[in-house]
């Protein structure tokens, strides 16, 4: 593994992506990775001096900066889509623009891959997310929304077992990441399609992304990845899938940057584990 590439996908949250590619820009990475490149997925109206200030930083840490201003369907997991076509690397880390991850996250992260060829994913534990009280994990888990195992969904389908990963000390295998920082091989991801009851906010984008690469090979969480998740009060849903709940948004005008055009919108049924 030579090349990673870490994705973030944005809208009009300026001040949270330039904290996350700050975070991203001061962290440590092996001597030996000759590329790191950021590219950022905006979805909406990002202004010019922004961008450019966010090249600079980039530049600045001897990395590589990609802006793509999407013009077609808008909604995180076709930005996701977007970041999977575009990416340069082998292994492709996305992260949330109201993330921080910690100076040792792409070290560690790196040396997992290498280490572990086989894994096809691999996450980390948002420090800032804590462990239910006791009465709320009991219905949790009474409720079927937490299996009381952390890498595991619960039979319906929940991810609640994720307020679990904060204690956990050591490495373990999961059926799902947490969208908030997660990785994964890009060929592990390449049968991936944009649903349509994921358009707009894109809730279970994570757990269907998880769902489709862990069918090539094992998932992991390592404790020692770790991220602070800010849960930004700004929306990352469009004016029209506020108003509609879904749909897709019109094209926006141009801006300074690459363009994406339209993609085939081939939605097929999700099959397997219920999300």
């Amino acid at each position: 593994m030579r090349v990673l590439t870490i994705a973030v996908c944005t809208r009009n949250r300026p001040a949270d992506l330039e904290r996350c590619v700050r975070s991203v820009v001061a962290a440590e990475c092996p001597d030996d990775l000759a590329e790191v490149e950021v590219l950022v997925i905006d979805d909406g109206h990002l202004a010019e001096l922004e961008v450019r200030k966010l090249e600079r930083l980039v530049s600045e840490a001897g990395r590589v900066f990609r802006y793509l201003r999407n013009t077609a369907r808008h909604g995180l997991i076709h930005g996701r889509m977007a970041a999977i076509r575009n990416a340069t690397s082998d292994v492709l880390l996305f992260l949330d623009d109201d993330v921080e991850i910690e100076p040792s996250y792409l070290r560690l992260l790196v040396n997992w891959y290498r280490a572990h060829p086989e894994t096809v994913g691999l996450g980390g534990v948002d420090t800032l997310t804590r462990m239910f009280p006791p009465v709320k994990r009991l219905l949790a888990r009474l409720f079927l929304q937490d299996s009381g195992q952390p890498g595991r969904l619960s039979p319906s389908g929940f991810s609640a077992s994720m307020a679990r990963w904060g204690s956990q000390r050591e490495p373990f295998a999961t059926e799902f990441l947490s969208g908030c920082n997660m990785s994964f091989r890009r060929d592990a991801l390449q049968t991936l399609a944009p649903l349509p009851w994921l358009d707009g906010y894109s809730l279970g984008e994570d757990l269907y992304l998880s769902l489709v690469a862990g069918a090539h090979g094992p998932l992991w969480v390592d404790p020692g990845l770790r991220v602070w998740h800010h849960r930004s009060s700004a929306s990352r849903m469009t004016d029209r899938a506020v108003s509609r709940r879904r749909g897709s948004a019109e094209p926006l005008a141009p801006a300074s940057g690459t363009f994406l055009g339209p993609e085939d919108d081939c939605p097929r049924p999700l099959r397997g584990r219920a999300l």
